[in-house]
């Protein structure tokens, strides 16, 4: 297949797209490899010219070409890979009508190109913005997966995420906004305050897609965090450390993520022990007490080692993938905690030999 793809700006919003295809059909039985012993005085096809040992020719046939072209006005500066499968088949149709003998070589390059464009989905991944209207300063952003022919999946992964991040039960049911359990609506409700939601599309090719969510959360007092997910926009699953890699080396990943973490704790143990030896650092007389408390927190976390990916926070893209550990600290202690969260990368090209089948699919 011969593709002749010209682009020509008509006027500053109609561009106009020419697409010419020419299919080649290239037959062959028991060719010798080039070169050809005295191909140059053998005909391209068997025309009875020979007088002695029968029809000679070079051994392979060239059918006519079929060529067809397609003009169109669209309004858009790119082809995208839908528009082209859309060409095509118009293109079919077209042939059915005017030349149904050259019709079985489009349908063939349609075939093989149906291929790869099965999964070449669009997925777009548009903001759902609100700003409260008792707080002016508070603003929600939201992310919409859309998923272009494909609303059920795109519906999954939405339902997952509202009910998820923001407690929506019923989405189908619900009605307003879908901010409307982020925020109390009473002193007496209990529920965590969530404000200044916001996201970012970590990774959004082929058939993954990756987001990560921020809000600050309040409840005795306000804290910042991120929840990351990452789905198959194939059939909306979301993915998890396990489906990533195989049973026999998920322990090379636990014992890389236990020993990273370990080095950070022994580095900022010794920066406190350093620290209190050195008086004139003190900032106030309270601090022999908080970094007191401070090494205690962090000496028992640096026994606390991870044997399962239970609670960890995950995002995979096509070039690296993210993983979280908890931080050491709880809520009620979350001021002695000056090291937060243990976010470590790691490289999909260094790691893949541990991934599953299904993990290297959605990467390629």
């Amino acid at each position: 297949l011969v593709v002749f793809y010209e682009r020509k700006q008509c006027t500053r919003r109609l561009t106009t797209y020419h697409l010419r295809l020419t299919t080649l059909w290239w037959y062959c039985r028991a060719c010798s490899p080039l070169p050809i012993p005295n191909r140059e005085v053998k005909p391209l096809m068997a025309d009875g010219t020979a007088q002695q040992c029968g029809r000679v020719g070079s051994c392979h046939i060239l059918l006519k070409a079929f060529t067809f072209s397609c003009k169109g006005f669209f309004y858009a500066h790119t082809l995208s890979v839908i528009q082209l499968f859309n060409t095509l088949l118009k293109a079919l149709v077209y042939t059915i009508f005017i030349n149904f003998n050259s019709m079985k070589y489009l349908l063939l390059t349609l075939i093989l190109l149906s291929g790869s464009l099965a999964f070449a989905q669009q997925v777009n991944v548009k903001p759902v913005q609100e700003t409260d209207p008792r707080f002016r300063d508070r603003n929600n952003t939201f992310p919409l997966v859309e998923i272009a022919g494909d609303d059920k999946t795109a519906g999954m992964i939405n339902d997952y995420l509202q009910k998820d991040f923001l407690d929506v039960k019923d989405s189908s049911a619900r009605q307003g906004s879908i901010f409307d359990n982020v925020d109390p609506s009473s002193e007496d409700d209990q529920r965590t305050t969530l404000k200044d939601i916001s996201y970012e599309v970590r990774c959004n090719k082929n058939k993954l897609l990756s987001l990560a969510i921020s809000a600050t959360g309040c409840g005795a007092y306000c804290e910042d965090y991120t929840t990351y997910y990452s789905f198959d926009i194939k059939n909306g699953n979301r993915l998890w450390l396990d489906t990533l890699l195989k049973p026999e080396f998920k322990h090379l990943l636990l014992d890389t993520l236990n020993a990273r973490k370990k080095g950070l704790l022994t580095k900022k143990i010794a920066w406190i022990n350093d620290t209190l030896k050195t008086e004139e650092t003190w900032k106030s007389e309270d601090d022999p007490a908080y970094y007191t408390d401070m090494r205690r927190l962090y000496q028992d976390c640096i026994q606390d080692e991870k044997n399962d990916f239970a609670f960890m926070k995950f995002c995979l893209c096509q070039d690296q993938f993210y993983v979280e550990l908890d931080r050491c600290s709880a809520h009620v202690n979350r001021n002695l905690d000056e090291l937060d969260a243990f976010g470590f990368y790691f490289s999909v090209s260094a790691w893949k030999k541990y991934f599953t089948d299904y993990a290297l699919q959605l990467l390629q």
